[in-house]
């Protein structure tokens, strides 16, 4: 275990006596902050800062933010507000603004922002999706949502195409530990009252949390649970975390706060023993939601896959080509199959669900809980079959 101590520092808490602590000390352990006092912490084997004259404060939060303006800085600076959206740069952004000058400018503004103190931004622009990605790679704190607006932008051409994209904003970031989604509606000003209304019904669809069993393990194991620790036993020894460590991680979480009004599980349950646990708990079970796909389209699906081995971005061989074969339209890095997309590993996976998640289909349909819906070539029609469908039980 890494352990860092910073000492000799001034350190501005911002806890709830605004406390300020003139000559203080932190411990970092595997990058968490662990203890912050007076003196000098002293463990054995740490590596010493010395931050003497230094101040040591939480990070900055900037509260409005469009990234990757950056590259339209200094661009008709001292106009009205209108003159200067409706004339300039509007216009400009229809010339300029690609997901490739998006990724770039993102990523020029985030060397900004953590040069400056910044750890946490909330941001509202076009291809939100990969600001979100450059965020994440970055390590810094976002709030992203895809802009909603009357007109045609550079990433969409209707408000019903903009809602879509900021659903799956919704869909693909939900619960990740640094980026968290957003509904945002542009202004009064270039949004109809129809448009306004969209924005919030999808808002108010999204404000129940998704677990996710990975995620949600790895927050325990961050937070130093009870559970988490077990969990950490049996992952430093190289094994498989067990259902009753799984079911009490699952547990510790549906408890919190923020499911009070409702939850989606991901990855949970995955076998029989598992939804009888989760029963036992005594916590409610609505619907079982099974989106059908056939074997062999699922390998195709993840079979074409192609990433980025430099930046992490997501291709597919069919539905989402690169402009250059082999290279990424990003930062131009190789693109490549991971072992878990290779055929044989997909089947594999495959074989493993119809063995032991498979037969929960059977134990929800006898409870009455089962939704089948059958998945679409489009994620925006499947995420409205889903949607359809759960409507019916709400």
């Amino acid at each position: 275990m890494a352990t860092t101590i910073i000492f000799n520092a001034c350190i501005i808490t911002m806890n709830e006596r605004m406390e300020l602590i003139k000559n203080g000390s932190i411990r970092i352990e595997d990058n968490q902050i662990k203890e912050i006092g007076e003196g000098k912490i002293q463990i054995p084997d740490a590596e010493y800062f010395d931050a003497e004259g230094m101040i040591v404060m939480p990070g900055f939060i900037n509260t409005h933010t469009h990234v990757p303006m950056t590259m339209l800085r200094g661009y008709a600076d001292d106009l009205p507000l209108h003159t200067w959206l409706n004339e300039h740069i509007f216009p400009a952004e229809a010339r300029m603004v690609t997901p490739e000058n998006v990724a770039v400018a993102s990523r020029f503004a985030f060397i900004e922002m953590i040069k400056s103190g910044t750890t946490c931004f909330n941001d509202m622009y076009f291809f939100e999706d990969i600001i979100a990605s450059e965020a994440k790679k970055a390590g810094i704190r976002a709030v992203v949502g895809e802009s909603l607006i009357d007109f045609p932008t550079p990433s969409f051409h209707s408000v019903d195409e903009g809602i879509a994209r900021g659903e799956s904003l919704a869909q693909q970031w939900y619960g990740d530990s640094l980026i968290h989604p957003a509904i945002c509606a542009h202004s009064p000003y270039t949004c109809s009252k129809e448009t306004l209304q969209k924005a919030k019904v999808l808002s108010e669809k999204y404000n129940i949390p998704t677990i996710s069993t990975g995620n949600i393990i790895r927050a325990a194991l961050k937070n130093g649970t009870e559970m988490g620790l077990k969990a950490k036993s049996y992952i430093d020894a190289g094994e498989l975390v067990p259902d009753d460590v799984v079911i009490g991680i699952i547990k510790e979480r549906l408890s919190e706060s923020d499911c009070k009004d409702g939850y989606i599980l991901d990855g949970f349950p995955r076998t029989i023993p598992q939804a009888e646990a989760l029963d036992k708990m005594g916590f409610a079970i609505d619907a079982a939601l099974s989106i059908e796909v056939a074997d062999s389209e699922i390998v195709k699906r993840m079979s074409g896959r192609r990433v980025c081995e430099k930046c992490g971005a997501s291709y597919h061989t069919e539905f989402k080509k690169p402009a250059k074969e082999g290279v990424c339209n990003v930062c131009e890095g190789k693109l490549v199959t991971r072992k878990d997309d290779e055929p044989e590993t997909v089947k594999n996976r495959l074989n493993v669900y119809h063995e032991q998640t498979e037969p929960l289909k059977d134990y929800y349909k006898n409870c009455g809980k089962l939704i089948t819906v059958e998945g679409q070539d489009e994620v925006k029609d499947t995420t409205r079959l889903v949607l359809e469908a759960l409507e019916k039980i709400i």
